[in-house]
């Protein structure tokens, strides 16, 4: 019985993809790193990655201070983000943009700096009321410095970048959403720097005491944005047979340490480029959830504690482990509360976890600590597929479910970092209901 409901449900999805309109069809870019995945093209090969040009963007955020997980202050700033770069002119799988916030207003500099911008994966959305209404989304995942500027009046400046000339290490991701029918763009990010035990642990650079009650995040637009650290938690798993999760390897160049970017050179040698995507099988289990060094009573439960087991078709799995961090850990940010405007109404969460992670392309097992973002709600979303044996087939073949998590690993000198930028060459994307 449950197989012919879901079989069911699966040919009414079908026919929702064929029924899409066909502006979408036309118009939709897939990024060709599925593309049949290890099924039809040599395992580990490296794929023909295809993205467009993004552009910069200006957006009126938001800054928020937490403290004892709590809201303690929010204020709008400005944020101008440039037009993300690669070292071989061309949208590739990493990139740099330089990222400056301003006090709204009045003008004066909070911070800026130059973020690593990962590619994490595509996907196509939907009003369901207005199925005229549509986007293309592509998500990196984002990392980098941003040094506070000792000028600043009335900003949040964490106490750790006193002790490290300015520096304060943020994580999280931002999103390009193309509008389909009017050609125009919209963004949605978030970064944050959270607290003591996941930004700066023991016997590792930046480590030390600074503030073990208080995590701080930009996030925009701020427009119909609610902060809240209770928003809805993961939990939930993924059958492949049904709907596609992914985890990629990225193979990244042997030309030493940082700094970045990368030594220009071709596709594979020069760049970091990824392989197809391998599909997995998922569960993530929530476990608990806490406040870090709150006073008793005092904090809310913004971080959600889970354990994460992956399984990949063709050998890739990922362990949960607590020997760093705390198994996959996410804390609640807020929601963007607003229907009638990209992203319609949805929840976000920052997430850091420590994998156990074994990767057949390398045939080795790593201790590896994952940073990213999920995202829960939001439009009608479907992934954007190719496939080789059919060419002629509608790209978009799968719902997906409405919480996705995109993480990508934290390496550094080709070993695993902890507190400091880094570059990444593992990258998951899991969804689930």
């Amino acid at each position: 019985m449950l197989n012919s409901l879901k079989n069911t449900f699966l040919l009414a999805l079908g026919a929702l993809a064929l029924a899409a309109s066909s502006s979408a069809q036309t118009w939709l870019q897939p990024d060709y790193l599925w593309s049949g995945g290890f099924y039809v093209n040599p395992q580990c090969s490296l794929a023909p990655l295809t993205l467009p040009t993004f552009p910069g963007f200006n957006q009126v955020s938001m800054e928020i201070g937490w403290q004892d997980c709590q809201a303690e202050s929010k204020k709008y700033v400005d944020a101008k983000w440039s037009a993300p770069v690669s070292p071989i002119g061309v949208s590739t799988q990493e990139m740099i943009a330089e990222l400056r916030l301003t006090e709204a207003l009045i003008g004066d500099l909070i911070a800026k700096g130059k973020m690593t911008l990962t590619y994490s994966r595509t996907w196509y959305e939907k009003k369901k009321t207005v199925p005229s209404t549509h986007w293309q989304i592509w998500r990196f995942l984002v990392n980098g410095d941003l040094r506070y500027s000792q000028g600043a009046k009335g900003s949040l400046r964490p106490n750790c970048a006193f002790n490290h000339k300015g520096r304060v290490r943020y994580t999280g991701y931002v999103d390009w959403a193309l509008d389909i029918n009017k050609g125009t763009w919209s963004n949605t990010w978030m970064l944050t720097h959270a607290t003591d035990d996941l930004e700066h642990v023991p016997s590792h650079p930046r480590e030390g005491n600074y503030h073990c009650d208080r995590s701080y995040s930009f996030v925009g637009p701020a427009k119909g944005f609610v902060a809240d650290p209770l928003v809805a938690t993961e939990g939930g798993s993924q059958d492949n047979e049904y709907y596609r999760s992914v985890v990629r390897y990225v193979r990244r160049p042997k030309i030493g340490p940082p700094p970045f970017p990368p030594v220009p050179g071709p596709v594979g040698v020069g760049i970091p480029s990824s392989s197809f995507e391998e599909d997995v099988d998922f569960t993530v289990t929530p476990m608990y959830q806490m406040c870090p060094c709150s006073s008793a009573g005092a904090g809310l439960s913004q971080f959600a504690i889970a354990q994460m087991n992956i399984a990949g078709k063709f050998g890739s799995t990922a362990q949960s482990n607590n020997e760093l961090v705390n198994e996959f850990v996410s804390m609640g940010i807020g929601s963007w509360t607003d229907p009638s405007i990209y992203p319609g109404v949805e929840d976000v969460r920052w997430t850091i976890a420590e994998y156990d992670y074994f990767e057949p392309c390398t045939n080795e097992t790593r201790k590896e600590v994952f940073h990213g973002v999920t995202t829960v709600g939001g439009y009608e979303a479907w992934a954007i597929s190719y496939d080789p044996y059919y060419h002629s087939q509608q790209l978009l073949k799968e719902y997906l479910g409405a919480t996705f998590i995109d993480q990508a690993n934290a390496r550094r000198k080709g070993r695993l970092s902890m507190n400091l930028p880094f570059k990444s060459d593992h990258v998951l994307n899991l969804n689930h209901w």
